[in-house]
């Protein structure tokens, strides 16, 4: 058999060995984007290409696009190869030397491994939807540097937000905000809450920004991310698509064509509004918060808990059908006057992100709800209120 990072011609065929695992690996990580299109078949197929120094394999959804690349030295060809049967195949075969035969262009490639033999259909590679940002001229294009941690913290934090199935489509997605203050923020809403988080970035241009990225797209990249915290992502804004990249990895999204609302209008508490001030133990409350959650209509899409701070302590409860619970969390200061009702999920969401010591604000007028952290963190959650 030809060695790794071998081609080998017989007659019209074309032979390459590469090993399981950097076979297995690129397509894993790609072939999550690849769904059941019946209606665009090429949409099931994950594109594997060499240029003679990189094997590339890219998965499509006509929204994103997944490019992971490994070392491999060969001849240039190109394979369009079911996706899902693919990735199975590999997943199963044993820890050993692959071999794909095929022709170019290729109608169908053979896989062998052991005693083991597959074929596959392809379809004509030309075909492939890719991503073309080539037509954005050089001053279109925005570039911000930050580490992949950072990044992963900001969207984990506005995540839950994010508005599904919404008629305002530009709340199905989080906006991304770019100052030349080398902030990055993320801001997520569904109408009845927000969440908001500010990390660093280098930003390589002059200016401002602003990007809304699908809700897809954002769980998608937080489970591409590196884990490494210190791994260095690059985000290149154009017009009308976002590349996120680093070493051996792009995934390329559309934007949300809308304007976002003023996510500041909504943060700012009125200077009429009378705010009660205090602080909590986030794991404490949480855990209150959930006691109550037990008490409740099951059936309701919407939870809701009572919030009243008097004595000193921040009192939740809740009833529904002659049953009740109550639960209490102090607050360590004598405050007192307040009662507003809340999405019980919301505030556990808003709470539980931030963790630790949890700064509140409680509006009696407006009834915002407002946790930011007060360990120096650049991040808050806004939750309306509602009738109970």
């Amino acid at each position: 058999f030809p060695s790794h990072d071998t081609t080998v011609f017989l007659g019209f065929v074309m032979i390459i060995s590469i090993g399981k695992k950097d076979l297995f690996s690129p397509l894993k990580r790609v072939s999550g984007l690849c769904k059941s299109h019946s209606s665009f078949p090429i949409l099931n197929s994950v594109l594997v290409e060499s240029d003679g120094e990189t094997l590339t394999f890219t998965a499509s959804n006509l929204e994103s696009q997944h490019s992971d690349s490994v070392l491999f030295s060969s001849d240039p060809f190109a394979l369009c190869v079911p996706a899902a049967k693919l990735t199975a195949i590999v997943r199963l075969l044993a820890d050993q030397e692959v071999r794909l035969s095929f022709e170019q262009p290729a109608a169908s490639v053979q896989l062998r491994a052991g005693y083991s033999r597959h074929t596959l259909n392809c379809l004509p590679p030309e075909n492939f939807p890719r991503f073309d940002r080539s037509s954005a001229a050089p001053d279109e294009r925005w570039s911000v540097n930050m580490e992949a941690g950072a990044l992963r913290f900001a969207l984990s934090l506005v995540r839950d937000a994010m508005a599904i199935n919404d008629s305002r489509f530009f709340l199905c997605g989080a906006l991304l905000e770019c100052t030349e203050e080398n902030r990055l923020t993320v801001v997520a809403s569904n109408g009845h809450r927000l969440s908001k988080a500010s990390v660093g970035a280098v930003s390589e241009n002059e200016g401002g920004r602003q990007f809304i990225l699908p809700r897809n797209a954002v769980l998608e990249l937080l489970k591409l991310l590196p884990d490494d915290e210190d791994y260095r992502v690059q985000l290149e804004f154009t017009p009308n698509a976002l590349a996120v990249s680093w070493p051996g990895f792009q995934t390329i999204s559309k934007s949300i064509d809308g304007r976002y609302p003023d996510w500041r209008r909504v943060s700012a508490m009125a200077g009429t509004d009378r705010v009660t001030s205090f602080s909590i133990d986030a794991g404490v409350a949480v855990a209150a918060l959930k006691r109550c959650k037990l008490v409740g209509d099951k059936q309701a899409q919407f939870k809701a808990v009572s919030v009243e701070i008097a004595d000193g302590e921040a009192r939740f409860s809740s009833s529904y059908d002659g049953e009740s619970a109550f639960d209490a969390v102090p607050v360590g200061e004598l405050l007192g006057g307040i009662t507003v009702g809340f999405n019980v999920d919301y505030l556990i969401d808003a709470i539980a992100c931030i963790g630790g010591t949890v700064a509140v604000s409680l509006s009696e007028n407006k009834a915002i709800f407002e946790a930011s952290s007060d360990t120096g963190g650049d991040c808050f959650h806004v939750v309306m209120p509602m009738r109970l």
